[in-house]
């Protein structure tokens, strides 16, 4: 073994070189490599779990229910339901968001459906119709949560 600093020879066990007082370090043996096991010539891929794809089925079905309005009640809580299942995943990346995207779905749903039926209401009564504090305050009321 040689010193790094001045090249001179030192004998195993040495701490320091006896010519420059450089510390020596010991060799740092070298491991083989890991032996990769195939499985009919390929090495073995990483498992999904049913819970991985339910996180990233959840986000997707939160980002779509979010966009159609029109379907973001029963796809909103389709992707609740993903999503949460999703969080025991190692995507939690994707179950997170998939999780607040499809509650935001759920409440911007119930709120277009709420528009739509006043529209509805507004065109049979053939006047004008406001949503006011009272006709608000008894739909808030009567939510089941």
């Amino acid at each position: 073994m040689k010193c790094k600093v001045c090249n001179s020879e030192l004998n195993e066990g040495q701490a320091f070189c006896p010519y420059c007082g450089t510390k020596v370090e010991a060799p740092v043996e070298q491991s083989a490599p890991a032996e990769v096991i195939t499985i009919n010539g390929e090495a073995p891929k990483s498992e999904t779990t049913g819970a991985d794809k339910c996180a990233l089925i959840g986000f997707i079905v939160g980002i779509a229910s979010l966009v159609c309005c029109c379907i973001g009640v029963p796809a909103g809580i389709v992707g609740i339901i993903l999503s949460a299942k999703g969080l025991k995943s190692n995507r939690k990346g994707f179950a997170i968001p998939g999780l607040i995207l499809s509650i935001l779905a759920v409440i911007y749903g119930f709120s277009f459906w709420i528009g739509f039926a006043q529209g509805i209401v507004q065109g049979f009564a053939g006047g004008d119709f406001d949503m006011d504090y009272e006709f608000m305050s008894m739909i808030i009321n009567n939510l089941p949560f």
